[in-house]
């Protein structure tokens, strides 16, 4: 079986992987930007900007066709909101080591302009837009912007109680976890890893969406062993940072997957040097640690079953105003897609291929 791993310059990259750019957490919009990669370990940085419907999402995805078509590894990192659309590509040469990163540096998850000409730069893609033909629909834009921030503002009132809910959940359960026998069945798993850096990379895979609630399947990023982490009161969450945090003592690589709604929980992990990977929601696994086993139960699980009620319940209320709020999004798609020449910006794309060419071949 093919490694799916590739370690260069401090940086991880999983070989086909698909992964968010961010989450709607109970904290409001978290960008990951900052832990996907760094300026200091980057050839090029390119910042994507435009408005909705004006194709950042369609330049993404002809710049990762291309890289593919040349060997190259692609990770794709599609928006926490609307799964259908990239944020961001992250390309990396195994032949010369080099990386690409290309990314929609919008609102909500701009991206700094710190190093401009030297790694960053700018893909504007407002110079294709008919700037009247906007002024026109003023009123219109500022309405739609408005009910779409009035949604989201719910979305995220409920996303936060439910966060609330989840996060005492994990409290309650670490105080009534055999943690000493958890670290012991953690450490079995690890046995075969090899120290490689020690690096914590966080890859979403979750999101609470415009959509509904998403998941991508990244197949087990094809280890060898995977296995499945019984939950039962939150105790495959906890099985999953005892690895993660054993993995730093070890000073192996370990790529994780933050809860949508509480990203300080794990729901997924992946350690390269063992070919390991373990989640709370792959149900594809024939293996499966019984972490409930290690649950001082006594009332824990009857109360934190009341408690799942009322988490689930929010979250069901957040996806039906993330659902409104698609409304107004895919409105103001529109009316900008209408105000495009999208002639001139589908040969703008081929000059963008050129220039990641010549960077990265």
């Amino acid at each position: 079986m093919e490694q799916a791993f590739y370690q260069t310059n401090n940086d991880g990259f999983v070989k086909g992987g698909c992964f968010f750019a961010g989450a709607n957490t109970k904290d409001g919009f978290v960008s990951y930007y900052d832990d996907i990669v760094k300026d200091s370990t980057a050839d090029r940085i390119i910042n994507i900007i435009g408005g909705p419907g004006t194709g950042k999402s369609r330049l993404l995805s002809t710049l990762a066709s291309f890289a593919e078509s040349v060997d190259m590894i692609c990770e794709r990192y599609f928006c926490s909101s609307d799964p259908g659309s990239l944020d961001a590509i992250k390309v990396y040469n195994p032949k010369n080591g080099r990386i690409f990163f290309a990314c929609d540096a919008t609102a909500p998850h701009p991206r700094p302009f710190s190093t401009p000409g030297a790694v960053t730069h700018i893909a504007d893609l407002s110079r294709f837009w008919d700037a009247c033909a906007l002024r026109a629909k003023k009123d219109n834009i500022l309405q739609l912007q408005d009910d779409k921030t009035k949604e989201y503002r719910n979305a995220y009132a409920f996303i936060s109680c439910a966060g609330k809910i989840l996060s005492e959940e994990y409290d309650l359960a670490m105080k009534n976890i055999k943690i000493e026998p958890m670290k012991k069945r953690a450490a079995s798993l690890l046995k075969c890893g090899i120290s490689d850096g020690g690096l914590l990379l966080l890859r979403p895979v979750d999101s609470i969406s415009m959509i509904g609630r998403k998941r991508l399947n990244n197949h087990g990023f094809s280890a060898y062993k995977r296995m499945k982490a019984e939950n039962i009161c939150c105790s495959g969450y906890v099985f999953i940072k005892t690895l993660a945090n054993l993995c730093k003592e070890k000073n192996m690589t370990a790529i994780v997957s933050p809860h949508p709604v509480c990203p300080d929980i794990f729901t997924d992990i992946y350690v390269p040097s063992c070919s390991l990977y373990v989640s709370v929601n792959d149900d594809e696994t024939e293996k499966t640690v019984h972490c409930g086993r290690l649950v001082e139960k006594n009332d824990l699980l009857g109360m934190i079953k009341k408690t799942e009620k009322s988490y689930e319940s929010l979250i069901d209320c957040a996806v039906e105003c993330l659902g409104r709020a698609k409304e107004a999004h895919f409105l103001l798609d529109h009316l900008y897609g209408n105000a495009m020449d999208f002639r001139s910006k589908d040969e703008y794309e081929k000059a963008m291929v050129k220039v990641v060419s010549d960077i990265m071949l």
